[in-house]
């Protein structure tokens, strides 16, 4: 059953509440008051919203059931007990046992709920001169691009036709993409609500979940850039050496436990990204082979250098030992301001994928369809209802009289299989002129701004306002 049936059918509904009242929040798609509701406006609309992408919306989601997951790995091995003998009726060594060690997960809890709604102004428009056959020129609004995003499906009729309900349904989803596209960096799991982002699974310390011992073969390569800018020659070339050797080391580790092939991944901010494989064609061709002596020139060729960059940049991709290493660009990804044009951000060395296509980085939710449905049905819960394959739960908040809304809410966590494969660089610096746009509504750089309560009714004349 579609999201809109779901909600015809709760609109439907005859039960009574008597929970505390509600106000209904403007603005409306059309009527009074509302985001349209002006006469004589054309049909095409044009959007100058910063619609982001990145790392949470290419990864695969997978539902559980299991709160308390306990993941085993082998760790290691002790040495044999003893030495050697020199002849056979003598005890040879014990052969040392296998280390084991086990790894858990956390759910995230998050929740957004829809403006009220007073049923009665579904379906005004302010006139006759109001249009309601809008088209869209470009897409306004957060796109589906990824598994763990709220499918809200023919969102663009929300906005054409006035389908207030869908409406709101199309903002809250729009918010669960903010919040989850930067939780999966700084969700820290310490906090009740949030997973653990991957700033606490890259990292060197990890601890079995039994006995909190170290688990130090699961450590991942973390290393500091130290803010060094890495658009000066000094910086660009040590960039280059850092990333080559932390792919190599990733390859290496990935070679000797059994992993390939691995597909991996560069994750960066998409500036960095741009400055990266600006500088990358030259500083790789001349890693290495700088000469000590200012006296000796070494030629580069230009038009190879010119060819690399706009292969790289067109296909997303950094040239490693005869390797494409994909990179996902992400601009939610956090940076920080250092002053002076100076912006400092991570980044990521992830394993996608491992032996025989098996996906080790992904997003696990819990999931409603399991259990809630059937408890749905039995108590005859006709205000609750999940979507998008048990991914989310809806709830519908107290009704007073013709105001309604919902609750939404998803349960997901992040999940790193092989975090032993992966890496983390921070303090990587760059100087830029021009700091493009963010998708985030409460970054410095977002570009929000217009009327967010939509355009007032007109000033008419009448008899009933003039009385004496």
């Amino acid at each position: 059953m579609s999201i809109l049936q779901q909600l015809l059918n709760e609109l439907a509904e005859t039960q009574k509440h008597t929970n505390p009242s509600t106000t209904h929040s403007n603005p409306n798609v059309h009527g009074p008051n509302s985001l349209f509701g002006v006469s004589g406006l054309e049909r095409d609309v044009i959007s100058s919203r910063v619609v982001g992408e990145g790392l949470a919306s290419v990864l695969p989601v997978r539902d559980s059931v299991t709160k308390y997951p306990q993941y085993p790995y082998i760790s290691g091995k002790q040495p044999a007990t003893g030495s050697q003998v020199a002849t056979s009726c003598l005890e040879a060594p014990v052969a040392g046992q296998l280390m084991t060690c086990i790894q858990t997960a956390k759910f995230g809890l998050y929740m957004f709920q829809t403006r009220n709604l007073e049923l009665n102004t579904v379906g005004a428009i302010i006139d006759a001169g109001e249009t309601t056959d809008f088209r869209f020129v470009n897409d306004p609004l957060a796109l589906q691009m990824g598994q763990i995003w709220l499918n809200i499906p023919n969102k663009d009729l929300a906005l054409r036709l006035g389908r207030e309900v869908l409406m709101r349904f199309v903002e809250v989803g729009a918010d669960f993409q903010e919040l989850l596209s930067q939780q999966i960096y700084i969700g820290d799991g310490a906090t009740s609500n949030e997973f653990p982002g991957l700033e606490q699974l890259v990292v060197t310390d990890h601890y079995d979940a039994r006995t909190g011992n170290l688990c130090q073969s699961l450590a991942s390569d973390v290393r500091n850039f130290g803010d060094v800018d890495i658009t000066t020659s000094v910086g660009a070339a040590a960039l280059v050496d850092t990333l080559v050797d932390m792919v190599r080391f990733a390859h290496y580790k990935a070679d000797k436990m059994g992993f390939n092939p691995v597909q991996f991944a560069l994750v960066m901010r998409d500036q960095a990204f741009i400055k990266l494989s600006d500088i990358w064609p030259c500083a790789f061709m001349s890693s290495g082979c700088v000469p000590t002596n200012s006296n000796v020139a070494v030629n580069i060729n230009t038009d190879e250098q010119l060819r690399m960059r706009i292969a790289m940049q067109s296909e997303k991709y950094l040239p490693i030992d005869g390797k494409k290493i994909r990179v996902i660009t992400d601009s939610w990804m956090p940076e920080t301001d250092l002053g002076n044009n100076l912006f400092s951000s991570d980044i990521y060395l992830l394993p996608l994928t491992v032996t025989n296509g098996r996906q080790v980085l992904y997003f696990e939710t819990f999931n409603y369809n399991a259990g809630v449905n059937q408890a749905l049905l039995d108590g005859k819960l006709s205000s609750e209802f999940w979507i998008d394959n048990g991914r989310y739960l809806v709830a519908k908040k107290p009704q007073t009289n013709f105001c309604v809304g919902w609750q939404v809410k998803i349960e997901p966590r992040l999940r790193l299989e092989t975090p032993q494969l992966a890496g983390r660089l921070s303090g990587v610096a760059m100087t830029l002129g021009t700091h493009w746009y963010d998708p985030g509504t409460s970054s410095l750089y977002s570009i929000n701004s217009g009327n967010p309560s939509g355009y007032g009714v007109p000033s008419l004349y009448n008899q009933w306002d003039n009385i004496p």
